[in-house]
């Protein structure tokens, strides 16, 4: 049995990145995972380290050049420019596997290849739960503004925009189903309640709004998306979790890995930076599901996934 050091955006109250621990235990059951948001001194005892999933390779990793022991990045998103001391990591890096395309135009080699996102490895089935007369709303903090540093003035104008626009939208239709305003994300710095309270706030009809405070897990989202007509969502795993069930799902993008799934399973999608009314309307009102298509993506990526775990050394 090899004791594996997993470094992502773990215990941080996200379901997203709580799924993954799922996914590398289904994956290699036969091994020890600790997974961690740090790097701490005892890393180089472990057997192997994998950085994933995620989308967070142009950020600084703190302490990354003390890792010593073989590394893989597994499940992470691909990105242009990632940091220079990440870099060098994914350079001796034993496997590279994104999980998006897209990362493709901009890393290659006999090392690196893309599936989709770990979520996918476990090859979940539906739930397949009666449909109720209700819609399921993922919304995301990132869009909050901040004080200081890090939250220029065009983020404020367009959460603005957001603000006004949006809880118009909601309410057309609130009049015909309840609207569940799910977290995904519950922390002290990044926490989905912001906005829910704020859409909320905004309603003429606050009572047809379900607006879920504690902390959920993935079968509480699960079945939520399985009951709903739709979902709207802003974050990704709104997505895939849609996907899983055969739910219908508009996204709003706020980043190339949103665009680069849906655009691969022929979803509709809005940019959040620059959404109308009209746009949002025009496609809620042509919903559908390419079920079969969807399907056959799901066992695929299940089963490139069970191959391609053979080429991690260690494993």
């Amino acid at each position: 049995m090899a004791h594996i050091y997993v470094y992502g955006w773990y215990n941080n109250g996200n379901l997203g990145d709580e799924a993954f621990k799922d996914s590398f235990r289904y994956l290699w059951p036969d091994h020890d995972f600790t997974f961690t948001s740090s790097i701490n001194k005892d890393v180089n005892n472990y057997d192997h380290m994998i950085i994933g999933g995620g989308s967070f390779l142009e950020q600084r990793i703190p302490k990354i050049e003390t890792v010593a022991i073989p590394i893989s990045f597994i499940g992470v998103g691909g990105c242009s420019c990632p940091d220079s001391k990440t870099k060098l990591l994914m350079d001796r890096a034993d496997r590279i596997i994104f999980r998006d395309m897209d990362a493709l135009k901009y890393h290659s080699g006999d090392r690196v290849s893309a599936i989709s996102d770990l979520v996918f490895a476990r090859n979940l089935k539906p739930l397949g739960l009666p449909k109720k007369k209700k819609i399921t709303v993922f919304l995301n903090d990132f869009i909050t503004p901040r004080n200081g540093k890090g939250s220029p003035d065009w983020k404020s104008v367009i959460y603005t925009y957001f603000l006004h626009k949006f809880p118009q939208q909601m309410d057309r239709l609130a009049r015909d189903y309840e609207v569940i305003l799910f977290p995904m994300c519950i922390n002290p710095y990044i926490d989905d309640h912001r906005v829910a309270a704020t859409l909320v706030g905004r309603s003429q009809y606050p009572e047809k709004y379900h607006w879920l405070l504690a902390e959920q897990d993935e079968l509480s989202l699960r079945r939520e998306i399985s009951e709903s007509q739709f979902v709207i969502t802003q974050r990704f795993h709104g997505i895939v979790y849609s996907v899983i069930e055969e739910t219908p799902v508009l996204t709003m993008t706020m980043h190339s890995k949103f665009s680069s799934l849906c655009n691969m399973l022929g979803l509709p999608l809005v940019n959040y930076y620059e959404y109308t009314t009209k746009e949002l309307n025009e496609l809620l009102g042509d919903l559908a599901l390419p079920t079969e298509k969807l399907r056959e993506y799901k066992e695929k990526k299940a089963t490139e996934w069970g191959e391609l775990k053979e080429g991690i050394k260690i494993l």
